[in-house]
């Protein structure tokens, strides 16, 4: 995998060979999330994050938030465990992708307004989150418990699908004469 990764392009990662289904017209932003660190997530919907997780165990909290009102939408999300990376997967924008996920589902409890997953995983496994509807996505993870990392979260790498604009979509230039 040859991934081109640009911090001053905001962190942009330009698919080069990363994940065989994304098209032309995609690019990848990835972040990675550690210990007693939050990261927000402007969703549209049906916009895919694959979610890694890097340590082992982990707890996380996921709080989408409707983007005009601030509240709290406890649909805006369905998460989705991959069993495994296939090697050529169809495009998203099939039906048959959902082939390629378990039927084991990740429960999402509503805890004092927050949509929690905690879920006992190995290191490496890969979670699919769709969203519902347009929404902005808080990933939480929480502070080590004494010290040790992995009791209250390790790490997970976000990565999100971005659409590049065609240029048949950009607006015209400031003077031209189209």
């Amino acid at each position: 995998m040859e991934i081109v990764y640009s911090p001053e392009a905001g962190g942009i990662l330009h698919r080069k060979h990363h994940y065989p289904w994304f098209t032309d017209n995609q690019d990848i932003m990835r972040k990675e999330i550690h210990c007693g660190e939050a990261q927000l997530f402007s969703l549209a919907k049906d916009d895919l994050l694959t979610i890694t997780n890097v340590d082992g165990g982990i707890s996380a909290t996921l709080l989408a938030l409707d983007p005009k009102t601030l509240e709290i939408n406890f649909k805006a999300l369905s998460i989705s465990k991959l069993e495994s990376i296939p090697i050529s997967p169809p495009s998203l924008n099939s039906t048959a992708f959902t082939r390629f996920l378990t039927e084991n589902t990740i429960e999402l409890q509503a805890l004092k307004g927050k949509k929690v997953f905690n879920e006992a995983t190995l290191a490496n496994d890969k979670f699919i989150i769709r969203s519902q509807t347009d929404c902005l996505l808080w990933i939480l993870l929480p502070e080590p418990v004494n010290g040790i990392e992995n009791s209250s979260g390790g790490s997970l790498l976000v990565e999100q699908t971005i659409q590049k604009p065609s240029e048949q979509n950009l607006p015209p230039l400031l003077g031209s004469t189209n």
